[in-house]
């Protein structure tokens, strides 16, 4: 994290990446197993320390370059690359290293997929020689890509030893001498792409070729080989695509043996003088022969010596049933059982389909329609057809295809089937058919067509409204009153307490009649105090760091001494927190968030609540912490924010995720897997089950504490003493409802946990009588919100650093 530049903003959440949850790390017992880390702006080197994290399995690193974006990691590849033993998928495509590709990959004998194309690679390819290792000791590997680099050189003759593989990609490179013997990958090898290299001119197309007999696509273009073209080639059984356009191939083509599966035969731009039997397989194969001799016959037909169109650019799968497409109102679709509706939309991307994107798309597309429509259907998703268009190659050469997904029974998907329909496709649930290889991403568009709510939920009859204003305009006066007794109070408090007893910020005591002081702004520290107070910035003295690093401007926080709520949820601070401390918890933390929304001016939206931005004091009171992807509804009038989602995995609200538009009740869903956490002290994602769906399925609500007793923590206390467990529960799946209209204001959710406080109370259910009398006497000391007590921890707008004790 030190070495790079522009990491997610997750890997501020402490110094532990598999306790903070960091977007594109996961762990498996505390390790590092998988980095996956596409499409960002990520700047740095490989550091030395990437050869610690010996239990790495995964590690993927893509930017995917373009104007928009930096370079990527830069420098040299570290050998020690070689000692993640353990790594089976190594990706580092498009970036920017230089140098030569290092020998000690060949260590990984684990890897099934390597790719490092589109860097700036230069040298030969490593091969072991008995000292060394080398590339050709990746026996187990069967995606094999080094292309879009500057590597010389001849291409080893041991790189024969790779028998499993299945894509070899080594175009774009500046390869020379002859052209390598791949025979002994004559079971497995179904693409191979040697295009635009500098092989030996006096080269020809060796014989050996036709041997390769699970072949499906042969690209090499402008390799310099050339010669008569054996007929053998097309007599492999599965071939499906040739380019060997701009070469020195001469003589007459035969391919009258063709199989019934080849569809696409470039030879563009050759020395082909005659084509056997050409009129018997003009309207078989797309064949290209523009640019050689025989296209200078006037008899030739016109077909075979144009350029080839690109049949793919506006292809989409066709309708069932051969129905006729409707005529649709505005923003609807018509589906392909000729249903109008909003269809789910996104980019399907495969890595390395054994297939070229310029053949006849019909087989493969087909086939891909089929196959999702049999998972959906298996699954019981609500999924009436799809429709896949425009299949094409982007800047990396992956398969990019345009996905529509159309609802069943309805003109639109609800928030709960978007988020089963999605989920299978983002986390890899769908296993895709062979030939498209199981490497895939979804890149989902927001969907905002969920159906309107029902009237009935929005009105209320004339007589309901007038009861309500009557009812609301005593209990307004009523709290006035109150609230005028309670300021004055306030005031005379604020007399008698010195500025000293708040030494982070200065307060306004005379801020008239309001009930909540005003900020009038934090307290500076001079160099010289923060050097003192540091011991000069010794290192023994470090507990943590924010989001903006060390050195030169900083915020200074008060010392938090029980760290985070994860920290005791998960044992590591040592506090046992049994029901009553995780009730005053969750009251605090939820009167924190009231603040913001309600209080705070503009209104706050944290952005990011969870179980580490939760922080205990000395006698555990919650603070609200990190702010450093909050947003402010600053028009009076707005109910949201439109931003690009953030946020951390498990925690962001899906209706935020799929809309993009941010609002309070995001910071409600959040707060509602915390309190998840709170009675299950689990992750919200753990071995790959959700805790919200984890709750749903373990309760039953006619029995004993919704029979949740396998899935609640067992420091929690006895359950005897659990009382209002069953409302607390029921709180917190209003909290996560799918909709935002559905769930709770914070103001609602202290009101319910302050009667579920007093219920606790009047019942004398307490795991001690000190936990009681702690509560009592806090709840009687408390000054709302700010004091010694605080349920809200001001950070000035910044990242908050992980604060543990030590």
């Amino acid at each position: 994290m030190r070495t790079w530049k522009n990491t997610p903003p997750s890997w501020n959440n402490g110094s532990d990446p598999c306790d903070g949850n960091w977007d594109g790390i996961t762990c498996k017992n505390g390790r590092v197993t998988k980095i996956l880390l596409v499409s960002m702006n990520l700047n740095g080197e490989l550091p030395d320390d990437i050869g610690k994290l010996t239990e790495l399995q995964t590690l993927i690193i893509s930017v995917c370059r373009d104007l928009s974006y930096n370079e990527g990691l830069i420098g040299s590849l570290n050998p020690q690359i070689g000692n993640l033993r353990k790594l089976t998928e190594l990706s580092l495509n498009s970036n920017s290293f230089s140098g030569p590709i290092p020998a000690s990959i060949g260590k990984l004998t684990n890897l099934y997929w390597l790719d490092l194309t589109s860097n700036k690679l230069t040298g030969s390819i490593p091969v072991s020689n008995g000292i060394t290792p080398g590339l050709d000791m990746l026996t187990q590997a069967k995606h094999f890509r080094l292309d879009r680099n500057s590597l010389s050189d001849n291409v080893p003759s041991n790189i024969n030893n790779l028998t499993n593989l299945q894509q070899m990609y080594l175009h774009n490179n500046q390869l020379s001498g002859p052209m390598p013997n791949l025979t002994g990958m004559s079971d497995h090898l179904n693409y191979i792409d040697l295009s635009n290299n500098s092989f030996d001119q006096s080269g020809i197309i060796p014989s050996w070729f036709s041997t390769l007999q699970a072949l499906r696509t042969i690209k090499m273009h402008n390799t310099n080989l050339g010669g008569q073209l054996p007929a053998a080639l097309f007599r492999i059984p599965q071939l499906q695509t040739i380019d060997l356009s701009d070469k020195w191939i001469n003589g007459t083509l035969d391919i009258s043996s063709n199989p019934s599966s080849l569809q696409l035969v470039d030879l563009g731009n050759n020395r082909i003088v005659d084509f056997t039997q050409r009129d018997q397989y003009s309207a078989n194969i797309g064949l290209n022969l523009a640019g050689n001799p025989i296209c200078k016959e006037s008899h030739v037909s016109d077909t075979f010596c144009s350029p080839p169109r690109n049949r793919t650019a506006s292809y989409s799968t066709p309708y069932s049933n051969n129905c006729e497409p409707p005529s649709c109102d505005s923003g609807l679709v018509s589906s392909p059982d000729c249903q109008c509706s909003h269809p789910y939309t996104g980019l399907i991307v495969f890595k390395a389909p054994s297939f070229s994107s310029e053949e006849n798309p019909t087989i493969y597309m087909i086939s891909l329609k089929d196959s999702l429509m049999a998972f959906f259907q298996k699954e019981s998703l609500p999924v009436a057809s799809v429709s896949l268009k425009n299949p094409k190659r982007n800047v990396n050469d992956y398969l990019e295809i345009e996905l529509e997904i159309f609802p069943f029974g309805e003109q639109s998907f609800n928030s709960t089937e978007i988020l089963r329909v999605g989920f299978s496709l983002t986390n890899h649930t769908y296993p895709p058919p062979e030939e498209f290889n199981i490497i895939y991403y979804f890149n989902p568009e927001p969907y905002t067509f969920f159906p309107e709510i029902s009237s009935t939920k929005h009105k209320s009859s004339n007589t309901g409204i007038i009861v309500g204003l009557a009812v609301g305009c005593c209990v307004l006066v009523v709290l006035l009153v109150l609230a005028g007794m309670y300021s004055f109070r306030r005031k005379e408090t604020a007399k008698r307490v010195p500025e000293q007893s708040q030494p982070f910020a200065l307060w306004d005591p005379t801020s008239g009649s309001c009930d909540v002081p005003q900020l009038n702004g934090a307290r500076s520290f001079t160099f010289e105090e923060l050097l003192k107070y540091t011991n000069n910035f010794s290192e023994i003295n470090y507990i943590g760091r924010g989001g903006y690093g060390m050195g030169e401007q900083m915020l200074v926080y008060e010392y938090i001494v029980n760290g985070t709520l994860k920290d005791s949820l998960s044992g590591r601070s040592g506090i046992r927190l049994d029901w009553t401390r995780r009730l005053k918890i969750t009251l605090g933390a939820a009167k924190g968030l009231q603040y913001l929304h309600d209080h705070a001016d503009p209104p706050i939206i944290h952005r990011d609540v969870k179980s580490d931005n939760i922080l205990l004091d000395e006698r555990l009171v919650a603070k609200v912490a990190d702010f450093g992807l909050s947003k402010p509804l600053s028009d009076a009038d707005s109910t949201h924010v439109t931003t690009i989602v953030k946020g951390t995995m498990g925690y962001v609200d899906p209706e935020y995720y799929l809309t993009q538009q941010l609002t309070e009740k995001s910071d409600t869903y959040s707060f509602g897997v915390v309190m998840l956490e709170l009675i299950t002290a689990k992750n919200p994602i753990e071995k790959g089950k959700y805790i919200v769906r984890s709750v749903k399925e373990a309760m039953n609500k006619s029995k004993e504490l919704y029979d949740l007793h396998e899935i609640l923590d067992p420091t929690i206390g006895l359950s005897s003493q659990l009382k209002g467990l069953e409302r607390f529960v029921d709180l917190a799946l209003r909290c996560v409802e799918q909709l935002g209209y559905q769930r709770p204001a914070m103001s609602e959710v202290v009101k319910e946990l302050e009667s579920i406080m007093e219920l606790l109370r009047l019942n004398h259910v307490e795991s001690s009588s000190s936990t009681l009398a702690s509560y009592e006497r806090a709840s009687k000391d408390y000054n709302y919100p700010y004091s010694n007590d605080s349920l809200f921890s001001y950070s000035g707008g910044s990242l908050s650093p992980k604060l543990h004790p030590k």
